[in-house]
């Protein structure tokens, strides 16, 4: 479902004070720039070449990933070889770190909606799932193949 431009402006605004009161993350909005969270710089990036829709979807999902983020010792102690990778800065060449890089990935989905459900905002969650659905299978993609080369971020 579609919703007007300010609503989105509304609901991107709202999102804009709480990731800054809760984990002081800036939200940058760029056509240049792929979906992505860094915590080191404590910002996420939304690309707006996507539809207002999706932006919203793509920007619940980045603040889910610091969601899960929130602690760092429970999540190295749950995604243990996604932290091994991020401190060595390389992937670990294993089935097992690309499930760990799976499971994250969902549950940044699951705490993007929780996001939105939390603040109030109206997700179309057939259309939200879907395009999760969809965002999470080229990952599935990449971690069935057996290229250890190829970055899942590629």
């Amino acid at each position: 479902m579609a919703y007007s431009k300010s609503t989105y402006s509304r609901w991107f605004n709202l999102l804009k004070k709480w990731a800054k009161k809760r984990f002081n993350i800036t939200l940058v909005f760029d056509s240049g720039q792929g979906d992505r969270y860094i915590g080191e710089e404590r910002t996420v990036y939304v690309n707006t070449c996507q539809s207002r829709e999706n932006q919203l979807f793509s920007l619940l999902h980045e603040l889910g990933h610091a969601q899960a983020r929130k602690s760092e010792k429970t999540f190295c102690k749950k995604y243990n070889l996604l932290a091994e990778s991020e401190i060595t800065g390389n992937p670990v060449r294993s089935n097992a770190y690309r499930i760990q890089l799976l499971e994250e990935e969902i549950q940044a989905w699951r705490n993007g909606e929780r996001i939105a459900d939390k603040l109030k905002i109206r997700l179309d969650k057939r259309t939200y799932n879907n395009y999760a659905g969809l965002c999470v299978m080229s990952y599935v993609d990449w971690a069935a193949r057996r290229e250890w080369q190829v970055s899942a971020y590629a």
